[in-house]
């Protein structure tokens, strides 16, 4: 008999071990697709911005070998990726792109004058509000340079949308995080409190309040790491799922940063969230007298 309870006792033991990690790591499943998503989002503004370029327009009369001269200068600038020099007849191939090349036929070819101009592409960390007035700036007090040109309004409408989304996944996060805090303190807090009897058994032998605390918080520890990695192949079984039905989507979540970035902070959550309830029940046991036990 006394064996047969003990493998019963085993069986409800880990029965209650597993249940908890599974709970736990669902509540860490919400925080790691909070974080997929804001990394995302940041993943996507940054590609757009990447493609942002801006047009250095010359004075008229300045010819290609001057132009040429100053390809070093501008390279040189600080958040310039890279920089190409427009000619004439390549400026006149994208004026009849935009505009088509009936328009164009209406003028003679000496009533259409267009200068060298240079493309350059912005660096992406460099393409805000701030930045590109400093860099507009510099472009401007080149030799021969006419004006400068980059699309203002969009490049605030992006930097704009970022923040709200950022804002709004931010507050997911910590939506995720309250909610896992709140679903792993009590699911940790009905482990512990069903050990308050065996708690306050070694009380009564003179055990320190750290010799009883320390295997309780090696177990939660071990918890947190079970449950994160059980939530990392859940997380990592949607975004594959993901990754088959929208692979132009998921390509912004699956960039190698970024799936480190979501499996750090399962496992730190998990740890974390696991360690600081563990260590609030264990308190509130560790201070109840023998009548508080009953209720």
């Amino acid at each position: 008999m006394p064996k047969k309870e003990n493998k019963m006792m085993l069986r409800r033991l880990l029965s209650a071990y597993l249940s908890s990690v599974i709970s736990i790591s669902l509540a860490l499943l919400l925080i790691g697709i909070a974080t997929a998503l804001l990394t995302g989002a940041r993943q996507l503004s940054r590609q757009i911005r990447s493609g942002m370029q801006a047009e250095v327009f010359l004075e008229e009369g300045v010819s290609e070998d001057d132009a040429a001269a100053l390809l070093p200068r501008i390279a040189s600038i600080p958040g310039v990726a890279k920089v190409a020099l427009v000619s004439e007849a390549e400026g006149r191939a994208e004026l009849e792109a935009m505009l088509g090349e009936d328009f164009l036929d209406i003028f003679e070819d000496d009533q259409i004058q267009l200068p060298l101009s240079f493309s350059v592409t912005l660096e992406p960390d460099y393409v805000a509000a701030d930045s590109l007035a400093l860099l507009g700036g510099k472009l401007e007090s080149l030799p021969r340079v006419e004006g400068v040109s980059y699309p203002e309004s969009f490049i605030e409408q992006v930097g704009a949308n970022l923040r709200k989304v950022t804002l709004v996944l931010a507050l997911l996060i910590a939506a995720a995080l309250f909610i896992s805090f709140v679903l792993i303190g009590n699911t940790v807090r009905i482990n512990v409190f069903a050990r308050r009897f065996t708690i306050h058994t070694m009380k009564l032998v003179g055990a320190t309040k750290r010799f009883i605390r320390r295997p309780f918080m090696l177990r939660a520890l071990l918890q947190g790491l079970a449950s994160a990695l059980l939530a990392m192949v859940w997380t990592g079984l949607l975004l594959w799922l993901l990754y088959r039905e929208a692979p132009s989507v998921a390509a912004y979540l699956l960039e190698g940063r970024a799936l480190g970035l979501i499996a750090g902070v399962e496992v730190a959550a998990g740890v974390l969230i696991c360690l600081i309830a563990t260590r609030l029940s264990m308190g509130r046991l560790l201070s109840m007298n023998k009548d508080q036990l009953y209720f």
